[in-house]
């Protein structure tokens, strides 16, 4: 990869490592990825599963198991979201920066779920209410999208925001 390419962000399933859970080994993994035999220039902005399996004693995301969930082709290349973090509900959010939109995705199947659109965002958080906070560097805002309400400016002017956890 090169420049704003590459991995961005790393989510195990809630029911990873659980025994008996068919969902024990599912990793979750957003990157950049170009397709082999490209112009160089194409790019498509990924979310993945992969299942976790024992390599040389060693647990390895294995690359042919990945089941592509999200797919989206990304014309400027840089400052994608790498943003994602599964909610109380068990879907997985994520922050789409090309497409200004917040979806969720069931694991379970099915297309993902547009939860907020026109919102570019750097990071996010979800919290155990199920709201949503967003960072979004080109405004200097962090915004709540609160569970069934609309969203609102949190705070503003920090310059370049990036990264929100809950402690």
């Amino acid at each position: 990869s090169s420049e704003d390419q590459g991995f961005y962000c790393l989510a195990f399933h809630p029911e990873f490592g659980q025994a008996g859970s068919p969902n024990r080994d599912y990793v979750y993994i957003t990157y950049k990825w170009k397709p082999a035999g490209g112009n160089g220039a194409e790019a498509y902005w990924r979310i993945s599963r992969f299942t976790v399996v024992q390599q040389a004693g060693k647990p390895v995301a294995s690359p042919a198991s990945e089941q592509i969930l999200i797919q989206q082709y990304d014309r400027q290349q840089w400052h994608d979201s790498g943003c994602m973090m599964f909610g109380p509900d068990g879907r997985l959010y994520a922050g789409a920066t090309r497409t200004r939109q917040i979806v969720a995705y069931d694991p379970a199947g099915g297309a993902p779920q547009v939860v907020a659109e026109d919102l570019p965002s750097n990071d996010l958080a979800v919290s155990v209410k199920g709201d949503i906070y967003v960072t979004d560097t080109a405004s200097k805002k962090v915004w709540l999208i609160p569970k069934g309400g609309k969203r609102r400016t949190v705070d503003e002017g920090i310059e370049s925001p990036k990264g929100v956890l809950f402690s």
